[in-house]
């Protein structure tokens, strides 16, 4: 079966591919830029960290491009450029509507072929570049999937870290950057992948204007010292300071690309790819030591690695990593069984499909194909190839991988620490309506997928503050037991019936979003209004969810991002129900399995409850699934209390969060206009997009003008009531005084003179196509819509919402701005290292 439009193949003069899906009913296009270089590729200096040094500098400045400005250009024409470096590629990709996919190829082609090195931007990107490095030595499990692939890799470059090694990074100049890019850079190492709104003949006349007269060069490939085998098993341990302990498992697989591989990804998600998994259930569930559990495999051009990776409350760690040895020594003699394989084919097909309903899915999985050395038409022959495995060969798959002499297993443990004293254009809604049933209706047929959507009214909004958490641990509970069918029950039958069901409890609402195959939505439908109706809420299940979010929320509050807009957070809303999930381990001790089943029970209020389906479903077959549902689950008439607003601030705040960390983050805060203000809200959505991003203010004058952050930006969040927006930069310790000050500069400038015109524009743009781009989302355009009903909007609303910003001008904006800002009372944190500069 094809499951996409087979990709025209158009090769230049200089061997340069180009690869185009048409799409011609979308509204936008993905670009990828592919080179086939990465950190492997780095000959006598690798461990530099040269070809990530180079994708950044390539958004620094290019022919007819000085500085930022093709950044800028892409922004202007509403795109989203972005790119990564890998062990064995590096790509740079950028989303535009389709009527700017020829000037967004133009630009892309000069930035990477032209890219200039600018001396006055070098040194600090190569400060960025390290202040990178640090933020990743701070996440704990980083580090240790890099010590991981050391103990995998004795020989092999793989063993080193994309970013390379801090003392190395630092002696990169930018001649060495340069002879990189002429070395690796050529047509014989780069292509294109074109998917969306596109036509094959003039994406390739662009290309090649701009391309087609560069002249093949360095053919030769870097030599890489191969792998010897491994006999023994391999162990390593790390501390780092984290209240959580981690292992991550990893084992050299056969297999390097495409089909060959198919047996190998089955048999990972047997093992640790959902609560179904095999070692989820027993490690995580049954026996409680594991507080997250999960299984990957990863593939380069050269190597095919399989990855368990494991987090523990630290008491556990040393018996979980026991049991897991002795887990896969036992799937490894006993193996599994056929009814077992057949529903992890099922899940492993749907979550592959899952990623081509959109531009980017469908790009990355031909840019994929490419990148391992084989045609498009690859991802045919490997679908094909998941379809026809026996259970025999999984079972063969793990007798070849579950070798205990081919494992390394890494361990993290806490490390620790001293006590001391304390100091003293658009479709719309892409045909969304409402039936007679009250239920939300948007089709698409572009793939045989059916999607689901219920919202409830059990956010944080509506959740007693004292009861700060309960309605994240209901969400986990539904699952956990009900009836005839037990968790481990559950699991199965969801894998068996191919679907994908999330539950999650966010700021306003309660979210049950599901997908299943169209020749089993019906069952599935069913199943779920089965175990919605009267789920068990097993003691057992509440103490171990418990206990996880518990250790998650401690973890949560080493990171200091989150611990310094989470104290924001604190300051502006105080007692008001918003502030609910900043740290749930304040309430969750005292909360009982009890109250999980009360909040359960006044969930389902019949005026409040939405339901949304969408995908490959007809009008009818909605109404059936809308009708077992409401047979079945416990809906009575009743409203939700609304909490009472939050009281404004009085004066500026402030708090300081000492964590042991290599980085420190200020955020500033200020109430943000509730999403039901037609007026305000709009305004705020635009400003948030004018200061995110390479092409943002903040970014510009924080990190291009002073080189004093490496991330900055603006978190917009807002609902029923007023929200929050929060600017925000991570830094060193000892420039978090010159970034704060920063951050007020910025305020103050927009408060007085607002945005210019060419900040309205590009960001208006990007706003509008955002809202483009979800509704060409099934998933997310079905989401739009009953949001929209759940708001108590109306269905129609949603073809509004693109009207009040095309209607939204610059003066209006400056206006929201001068007055939101006028009247703000600040509020700032700052999280981290609080070292003070000498």
């Amino acid at each position: 079966m094809k499951y996409f439009a087979d990709p025209k193949l158009l090769i230049l003069d200089n061997g340069i591919e180009v690869y185009v899906v048409e799409r011609p009913e979308q509204p936008s296009a993905e670009i990828f830029g592919c080179v086939r270089t990465g950190s492997i590729d780095e000959g006598q200096y690798l461990g530099y960290g040269l070809s990530h040094f180079v994708e950044h500098m390539l958004f620094q400045g290019c022919k007819d491009f000085p500085g930022t400005s093709a950044g800028d250009e892409l922004g202007r024409l509403g795109g989203d450029a972005n790119a990564y470096t890998s062990f064995d590629r590096t790509v740079y990709y950028v989303e535009l509507p389709g009527k700017n996919v020829q000037q967004g190829l133009a630009i892309l082609s000069r930035m990477i072929r032209y890219p200039e090195f600018p001396e006055e931007r070098f040194a600090a990107e190569r400060d960025v570049i390290l202040r990178e490095s640090a933020m990743g030595f701070d996440n704990p499990s980083r580090r240790v999937g890099e010590l991981c692939r050391q103990m995998l890799f004795r020989q092999h470059a793989l063993r080193h870290p994309i970013i390379g090694y801090p003392e190395l990074v630092a002696q990169v100049t930018a001649d060495m950057a340069k002879n990189y890019h002429a070395a690796r850079y050529t047509p014989g190492r780069v292509f294109f992948v074109i998917a969306g709104a596109v036509e094959s003949s003039a994406a390739a006349d662009t290309l090649n204007q701009y391309l087609g007269d560069w002249a093949r060069s360095g053919l030769a490939e870097i030599a890489v010292p191969q792998e010897p085998p491994q006999f023994a098993l391999r162990k390593a341990e790390i501390a780092v300071k984290d209240p959580l302990a981690r292992l991550m498992l990893a084992v050299r697989i056969p297999g390097v690309s495409g089909s060959a591989t198919a047996p190998y990804e089955v048999a990972s998600g047997l093992l640790g790819a959902g609560d179904a998994a095999h070692l989820v259930r027993t490690l995580q569930f049954e026996r409680e030591l594991a507080v997250d559990l999960d299984s990957s495999v990863l593939e380069t051009a050269m190597e095919s690695m399989l990855f368990v990776s494991a987090a523990a409350e630290p008491g556990k760690i040393d018996k979980l990593s026991k049991a897991l040895l002795l887990e896969l020594a036992k799937i490894r003699k006993n193996g599994v069984k056929p009814a077992e394989v057949n529903r992890e084919k099922l899940q492993h097909k749907m979550e592959t499909l899952r990623d081509l309903r959109t531009n980017a899915g469908i790009a990355g999985t031909v840019a994929g194909c490419v990148l391992s050395g084989n045609a498009p038409e690859a991802f045919d022959a490997y679908m094909d190839r998941v379809d026809q495995l026996t259970c025999g060969e999984i079972n063969e798959a793990f007798q070849t991988m579950l070798d205990p002499e081919h494992f390394c297993l890494a361990v993290q443990v806490p490390e620790r620490t001293v006590r001391r004293k304390k100091a003293p254009e658009t479709r719309g809604a892409c045909g969304a309506k409402l039936l007679k049933s009250g239920a939300v209706y948007l089709p698409n047929r572009e793939l045989p997928i059916c999607d689901m959507t219920i919202l409830l009214p059990g956010g944080h909004f509506f959740t007693p503050s004292d009861k700060a958490g309960v309605n994240a641990i209901c969400a986990e509970l539904l699952t956990a037991g009900s009836g005839k069918w037990s968790e481990d029950a559950i699991a199965e039958k969801l894998d068996a019936l191919g679907a994908d069901l999330t539950i999650a409890a966010s700021a306003n609402s309660f979210a049950i979003r599901a997908n299943a195959p169209k020749a089993k939505f019906q069952k599935f439908a069913g199943f779920l209004a089965e175990i919605l109706a009267a789920p068990d809420f097993p003691d057992r299940v509440f103490e171990r969810e418990r206990r996880a979010r518990l250790a998650e929320d401690a973890a949560k509050a080493q990171k200091p991002a989150y611990a310094s807009r989470s104290a924001v957070r604190e300051m502006l809303y105080g007692s008001h129900p918003y502030a609910n999930n900043v740290y749930f381990s304040r309430t969750l001790p005292s909360l009982t399995v009890d109250d999980a089943r009360n909040f359960y029970r006044r969930l389902w209020m019949r005026d409040r409850t939405v339901f949304a389906f969408g995908g490959d479903l007809r009008e009818n077959e909605a109404l059936q699934a809308m009708d077992l549902l409401q047979s079945a689950l416990p809906l009575y008439d009743g409203d939700a209390v609304f909490p009472a607003r939050p009281r404004s601030v009085a004066a500026e705040g402030r708090r300081e969060i000492a964590l042991d960390r290599e980085q420190q983050v200020v955020s500033m805060g200020m109430f943000a206009p509730e999403c039901l203000d037609d007026r305000d809200y709009p305004a705020f959505q635009v400003l948030c997009d004018s200061l995110n991003g390479i092409t943002g203010r903040l970014y510009k004058v924080i990190r291009e003008q002073h080189a004093l952050a490496y991330a900055t930006g603006m978190a917009l969040r807002s609902g029923f009531h007023p929200g929050e927006a929060i600017f925000h930069a991570s830094t060193a310790p000892e420039t978090g005084d010159q970034v704060e000050e920063l951050l007020r500069q910025v305020f103050c400038d927009l408060m007085e003179n607002g945005l210019t015109a060419a900040e309205f524009e590009e960001a208006r743009n990007n706003e509008l196509f955002a809202l483009d781009r979800i509704w060409a989302q099934p998933e997310e355009s079905l989401m739009d819509a009953a949001l929209s009903l759940y708001y108590g909007r109306g269905i129609e609303d949603i073809r509004r919402t693109r009207e009040r910003l095309q209607e939204l001008t610059l003066k209006e904006l400056n206006a929201v701005i001068k007055r939101r800002f006028s009247g703000a009372k600040l509020q700032i944190a700052r999280a981290g290292n609080l070292g003070k500069a000498k």
